[in-house]
């Protein structure tokens, strides 16, 4: 949720509100994390000046050979979403190391109790939602259509396990429902576009939102659980 900013080199991206809970001696026992207002836009075009969300850099600048394997990473300069017009790469921060912080993560997630399969499946759907803003879409007429063999597209769907025709279908065709008949109509490859860049920024959000939930089933105490 933070990002490098004109003004920040470490801005949250998301308004919060943390409750903080006691016990009957007055020490802290728990919490509960509400966020609101994600800054979803960045996932697909940082301002001028400022980066996308340090999680990209982190996860394309810490994983090892074999991890980048898995997840299909690409270099940096390849990604559509982190080279939007006037975005930068650079945190710009003293003595910051993208690949130390990626071991940080990892061990703030396994002392969260994320597993092993749940931080793989975590950072697959990082490395998917980079992908998607490299899907090409090829005009056709007024219709578009992902070309065949697409790396872009293969990954996606590989990383996110989708359904290859599904994904197809719903990135460059919309579905218009009228007296009971669902009518679907082929977009063009600008709206193909705009499509994929709502998808990336929902899956972007939703993953969040699910980190949330997760540490607060961590920290929270039931009412009445608080011990002494």
């Amino acid at each position: 949720g933070n990002a490098k900013t004109l003004r920040n080199n470490n801005s949250s991206r998301f308004g919060k509100f943390i409750e903080v809970q006691f016990n009957t001696s007055g020490y802290i026992s728990g919490g509960i994390i509400s966020v609101y207002l994600l800054e979803k836009s960045r996932v697909v075009h940082p301002n001028a000046g400022e980066r996308n969300f340090h999680v990209f850099y982190i996860l394309l600048g810490g994983a090892e050979d074999e991890v980048r394997d898995v997840l299909r990473l690409q270099d940096v300069g390849s990604y559509r979403y982190l080279n939007t017009p006037g975005a930068v790469h650079e945190r710009a921060a003293e003595n910051f190391d993208e690949a130390e912080e990626f071991e940080r993560v990892q061990a703030a997630m396994e002392f969260l109790g994320v597993d092993d399969d749940a931080q793989t499946s975590i950072w697959k759907m990082v490395s998917g939602v980079l992908r998607i803003g490299d899907i090409a879409f090829a005009a056709k007429g007024d219709a578009c259509e992902v070309p065949a063999n697409d790396a872009a597209f293969d990954d996606v769907c590989q990383l996110m396990c989708v359904d290859a025709a599904a994904l197809r279908k719903a990135l460059t065709t919309r579905t218009i429902t009228a007296g009971g008949q669902a009518t679907v109509i082929p977009i063009g490859a600008d709206k193909a576009r705009d499509a994929a860049d709502t998808l990336a920024k929902m899956v972007y959000a939703t993953l969040f939102a699910w980190l949330v939930q997760h540490i607060n089933a961590s920290i929270d105490v039931p009412a009445g659980g608080a011990a002494d």
